[in-house]
């Protein structure tokens, strides 16, 4: 592929059509992830379950477009739920 590579990665090596169908789940993932931040921001339990869950399914999308900052975003996020988990009701 010419031109500008971005999220190119491990998954570039499928095709234009995995890179945009992956990109795509990507974008639902990151859209569930704010439903999850709504209920952490009203302290509902559900929402840092839902947040984990999506953690574990957007490191599978960090390796797979070989985002460099993904991971120091998992680790953030994970410290910061464990700070808020007494709080969430």
């Amino acid at each position: 592929m010419g031109g500008i590579r971005f999220l190119s990665g491990p998954i570039e090596a499928l095709g234009i059509e995995a890179v945009i169908v992956t990109g795509i789940v990507f974008v639902v993932v990151s859209g569930l992830k704010l439903l999850a931040a709504y209920w952490l921001w009203h302290a509902r339990m559900d929402g840092a379950i839902l947040e984990l869950i999506l953690l574990g399914l957007s490191a599978l999308f960090w390796y797979a477009f070989e985002l460099p900052f993904g991971p120091l975003g998992g680790l953030i996020s994970i410290i910061l739920l464990a700070l808020a988990w007494p709080s969430l009701g």
